[in-house]
């Protein structure tokens, strides 16, 4: 689908006029255009969605902090959400990233979250190499997920419904209707994608990790 149709099905909730194109210049087209790209920044911010996760390794910058962090990286251009700092990727067992889970890599998760302060464009943390996991702040119709574009939609139709019809009601009424379709949609995607929080490291993967003390 491209954001056309995804402003026709919000179009279509409030029975407003279709359009052709975003760009055409009429009434329905000008409110799409003004509220899709924030909708879909949005519905980013609310959750972290499956296919918007991405990794990538920071580029290190002049660290003007260097009583408080050992390393400053340029956070990403396409960064929304942070979800957390990796170490870098590489053959030792201490740094490899997990197969399954959190199962297979106890060493950088044994002890919580690696720490990190974001301020001002800027990534302070003592990981040397680091890798940020993050949600992108914007994503393509190609890339979503069908319940992701109904909630989109949704949201858009609670959007324009009061600059296009003039009605308060309708208005409300679709913003349930949006915020119904959100959860539904991030319900899928906890499905698809679940986030499994280890609180507990056993001494057997202590062990096959290599942990300090233990083997």
């Amino acid at each position: 689908m491209a954001v056309v149709d995804t402003c026709n099905v919000a179009l279509g909730e409030i029975a407003a006029d279709t359009i052709a194109s975003i760009d055409e210049g009429s009434l329905s087209s000008n409110h799409c255009k003004r509220h899709y790209d924030d909708c879909v920044a949005d519905l980013l911010a609310l959750h972290d969605w499956g296919a918007a996760i991405k990794r990538v390794t920071l580029a290190e910058t002049i660290n003007d902090r260097p009583g408080e962090w050992a390393y400053c990286y340029a956070k990403p251009a396409d960064a929304g959400n942070f979800r957390r700092i990796l170490p870098p990727l590489s053959s030792s067992p201490d740094n490899s990233y997990p197969v399954w889970g959190w199962w297979t890599a106890p060493l950088w998760r044994a002890l919580g979250p690696l720490p990190y302060v974001e301020d001002a464009g800027s990534i302070y943390t003592n990981v040397a190499g680091a890798v940020l996991e993050y949600t992108v702040s914007t994503l393509t119709e190609a890339n979503m997920r069908p319940l992701f574009r109904r909630a989109l939609a949704m949201m858009l139709a609670a959007r324009i419904a009061m600059p296009i019809k003039k009605d308060r009601q309708l208005r409300n009424d679709m913003i349930a209707l949006a915020d119904n379709a959100v959860r539904v949609a991030m319900a899928d995607d906890q499905n698809r994608y679940p986030r499994v929080q280890q609180e507990y490291v056993s001494e057997i993967e202590l062990v096959r990790g290599g942990w300090p003390g233990h083997g």
